[in-house]
């Protein structure tokens, strides 16, 4: 991840390769529709991509595919790191100081980062920063209110709301989905296209639809919020519900990608 990216942790050996084996599962998971949506957006074959926390390396191996050529990626967590390796052309680096010169990319990805830190706004300059003239900046996140189960578990509200909370303080922001086009727009850049991409427990069956996207692994939950033996049962609730075939899951997913423009200095200053 990312500068200040305190709502995400993976941390020790064991939870380095659980989280890496999620991850990559996450990305191959919803990867048909949201390779149509980044082909929306601007990504095409032979381009220069950034991916900025790509972690283990599982969407830089997609991308790669797409483009034809190697990408870029760049993380926090050597760790992660040094799985993605074999994916793409890779460094450790903090995504609000990127190693690279202006306009060296043509496409910049964040792809559920901005959810994680305060540093949304400088991470957004400085993607734009490295990417080129007329090339785009992309971020992928959720809006976690629209998260929900039916039939609902009796714990879940108070799991939501504990989950959302304890993000807040460490500076993540579980509902950033809903922010990206103006984020892009307050970062200097133009022409801001925005996808929806939902996914269901009709695309992703329910158990890996609660591994993959909740991460009750990488998640923190602050004990003043709910304390330890509500949070196991709240989990084991939820582990109940994706036992039954009648449970249906839904969760959102926004994409924004907005371009840069000529004179991109002078427009990010006011």
């Amino acid at each position: 991840m990312s500068a200040g990216s305190g709502s995400y942790g993976a941390d020790g050996a064991g939870a380095v390769e659980s989280e890496t084996d999620r991850l990559r599962r996450q990305a191959a998971a919803i990867w048909g529709r949201e390779r149509e949506a980044l082909l929306r957006v601007g990504l095409g074959p032979g381009q220069r991509v950034l991916d900025v926390g790509c972690g283990p390396g599982g969407v830089l191996a997609l991308l790669a595919r797409e483009l034809g050529r190697a990408p870029f990626g760049v993380d926090l967590n050597q760790e992660l790191l040094r799985n993605a390796k074999p994916a793409g052309h890779v460094a450790r680096a903090d995504g609000a100081r990127l190693p690279f010169p202006e306009e060296t990319f043509d496409f910049v990805l964040f792809r559920l980062v901005l959810r994680h830190t305060p540093a949304r706004e400088t991470l957004l300059r400085e993607a734009a920063r490295v990417v080129r003239t007329g090339g785009v900046v992309c971020a992928v996140d959720v809006d976690e209110a629209a998260l929900a189960f039916d039939p609902e578990p009796p714990s879940w509200p108070a799991l939501k709301a504990a989950l959302g909370a304890s993000a807040t303080r460490r500076g993540g922001d579980p509902f950033v989905g809903r922010r990206l086009r103006r984020l892009m727009v307050e970062a200097g850049l133009v022409a801001p296209v925005t996808i929806a991409l939902p996914v269901t427990t009709d695309d992703v069956a329910p158990r890996a639809f609660i591994e993959t996207f909740l991460a009750p692994k990488a998640r923190v939950i602050d004990p003043d919020l709910l304390e330890a033996a509500s949070v196991q049962g709240a989990w084991a609730e939820l582990s109940d519900w994706a036992s039954r075939e009648s449970g249906f899951g839904y969760a959102l997913g926004l994409m924004a990608g907005a371009r840069k423009p000529d004179g991109w200095a002078s427009r990010a200053r006011t």
